[in-house]
């Protein structure tokens, strides 16, 4: 009878409007994640923006940088530090068992001290050190290092900068001769 007609009325208004209500938040959740798409597309374009830069920035300074993960002696180079060397960059870093090529003997002493005593206690480097490039020429690079932490203080590897300073060097050298 009438009850049941109300019964089936009051039903299908109440479905009516968790129908709508529902089409209201389904597209307000499609307009939320249209805009949290172009938000991510923007700080994406932002992001490329600034890695170049930087990368123009290490390239104008002649300042190149490296992370080392201890955990897994992956090393990343930056792509002036590749140039500083004479490498090509779409290769990876040579193993570090081949970086001994990269500098002189000496320069080299220096440096395979350095690395680990940074690593075991925590206390940065900084070095000059002569550089022997891919191609056989020679050049000189101010290095540092330092730990990399994690949040609980621990090293987990070691980063650090390069700067040509290869400029600087003959101009000392050719100050020296003149004298």
């Amino acid at each position: 009878g009438p009850r049941m007609l109300n019964l089936l009325i009051s039903t299908y208004e109440n479905a009516v409007l968790q129908n709508r209500e529902l089409t209201a938040t389904q597209q307000a959740l499609e307009d939320l994640n249209q805009h949290l798409e172009q938000k991510v597309l923007e700080k994406t374009a932002a992001l490329r923006q600034s890695e170049m830069e930087l990368k123009e920035a290490q390239r104008i300074a002649h300042v190149g940088n490296w992370i080392l993960d201890s955990a897994t002696n992956q090393v990343v180079w930056s792509e002036e530090l590749y140039r500083m060397l004479g490498l090509d960059p779409t290769l990876p870093p040579p193993p570090y068992t081949e970086h001994h090529r990269l500098f002189t003997p000496e320069s080299w002493k220096r440096l395979s001290t350095a690395l680990p005593r940074t690593q075991e206690t925590g206390i940065p480097y900084e070095l000059e050190l002569e550089i022997v490039r891919g191609d056989g020429s020679m050049g000189w690079m101010l290095a540092r290092g330092e730990p990399q932490l994690d949040a609980k203080g621990s090293i987990v590897g070691l980063r650090g900068v390069a700067q040509d300073i290869s400029e600087r060097k003959r101009a000392e050298a050719a100050i020296v001769t003149s004298e």
